[in-house]
């Protein structure tokens, strides 16, 4: 019996060996973060003609002015190339925006603003409001305007944009300058997955302000902006991709820890098997 034991013992010990190098090497998937600011963004100023913009200016706005301004309303747009910075298939675990506001009016008091998903494209042209650009400034080919999706062709279905009405996000701002944060939700989190799932649906978000209250608008930094720029911060799952095969490998069902550990013990179980047979 005591040679049995050490035969097994013998046998048994590369057996254990390989078990836990298999265990020690299979993938597993790890938590990734990324920062990124907007890819393009605008502001769509509530006009008529929709021929006001502020495509690269260093500002954008959202709520709505005063009195001097016609009570008009401002609201932002922006997006963000997460498709080339995310690998397709990974899972998105927590997403969270900060802006910076830089401007408020005269007696400004805290206000909610809200981030909605938009569902149709936009874009960015040329437009550059000089000053603090709360007036906008003509539209170019290809801005977004408060009636285009691109001017001066394509057109929102609604005017002042195309977008979920139930928010994604939505947090509280100060009354004065500095900055902020939505914090990660649900709907965020749905959003960004969608986007990494389908490319072809990332239309970005569109910020709105206290849109009921007259003399409420803020204006915060663009991407033009440098250090102030809004700032999407995405933690994420990538997949684990396994190594291609050799050239004329056949292909084998993947196995994963649990799967690769119960392999090695059947096969430690028939090594004893055959160690005990020849005792």
């Amino acid at each position: 019996m005591n040679n049995l034991t050490a035969r097994l013992k013998k046998g048994l010990q590369p057996l254990q060996c390989l078990a836990l190098i298999g265990l020690c090497c299979v993938g597993s998937a790890q938590a990734e973060m990324v920062q990124l600011n907007p890819n393009q963004d605008n502001t769509l100023y509530e006009r008529p003609m929709g021929d006001v913009s502020n495509a690269i200016g260093n500002g954008l706005f959202f709520g709505q002015t005063g009195g001097n301004a016609g009570n008009l309303l401002r609201r932002t747009l922006m997006s963000f190339d997460v498709n080339n910075t995310i690998p397709s298939g990974s899972t998105i675990n927590s997403v969270s925006l900060q802006i910076s506001v830089d401007m408020v009016p005269p007696g400004a008091t805290p206000i909610d603003i809200n981030l909605h998903r938009l569902t149709n494209s936009w874009g960015e042209g040329t437009s550059e409001a000089v000053g603090a650009g709360g007036s906008g400034a003509p539209s170019t080919t290809g801005d977004a305007t408060w009636l285009h999706r691109f001017y001066d062709t394509d057109l929102w279905s609604t005017p002042g944009g195309d977008f979920i009405p139930q928010s994604s996000a939505t947090t509280t701002i100060g009354a004065g300058t500095g900055d902020f944060t939505f914090v990660s939700t649900p709907e965020l989190v749905a959003d960004v997955q969608s986007w990494v799932d389908t490319p072809a649906s990332n239309n970005g978000w569109i910020l709105l302000g206290a849109e009921a209250t007259t003399r409420s608008a803020r204006r915060i930094s663009s991407r033009e902006n440098g250090a102030g720029a809004p700032m999407l911060v995405v933690d994420f799952t990538a997949p684990v991709n396994p190594p291609p095969p050799p050239p004329g490998a056949v292909a084998v069902p993947t196995l994963n820890g649990a799967g690769l550990a119960l392999l090695m013990l059947g096969i430690m179980v028939m090594m004893a098997r055959r160690l005990k047979s020849r005792a």
